[in-house]
């Protein structure tokens, strides 16, 4: 068994600080957000094939980042949200990581 039990005091700043490496490997403009065990990272792009490629690669750098840190990137529950202006809104997006296809979503929810 590992972790702290839920609801310890202790349990945010242990995760604070083992997570507080995970932002070093990203692409500098980009943005995360860690809030419990959710992992979010905003990314900025010019174009399409700009976006499809820094979003590969910042999943391979937290795929490879979770997995030397004995997390597992939950493909399932990883969703994808693209924000453009309304002209382009109805623009199919769609990234394929490790054999799965991650859709873009009107909204997400943390759990």
């Amino acid at each position: 068994m590992n972790g702290v039990p839920q609801g310890s005091i202790l349990g945010p700043l242990l995760f604070i600080i083992y997570l507080n490496d995970l932002p070093c490997g990203l692409i500098q403009d980009n943005l995360p957000i860690i809030y419990a065990d959710h992992t979010s990272v905003l990314l900025t792009a010019n174009n399409d094939s700009d976006l499809k490629n820094k979003i590969n690669y910042e999943l391979n750098y937290l795929t490879e980042w979770f997995s030397a840190n004995g997390i597992a990137l939950n493909m399932e529950k990883t969703n994808l949200m693209k924000f453009t202006p309304n002209m382009r809104q109805n623009e199919l997006f769609q990234i394929i990581y490790q054999n799965k296809l991650l859709t873009g979503t009107n909204n997400i929810k943390f759990l």
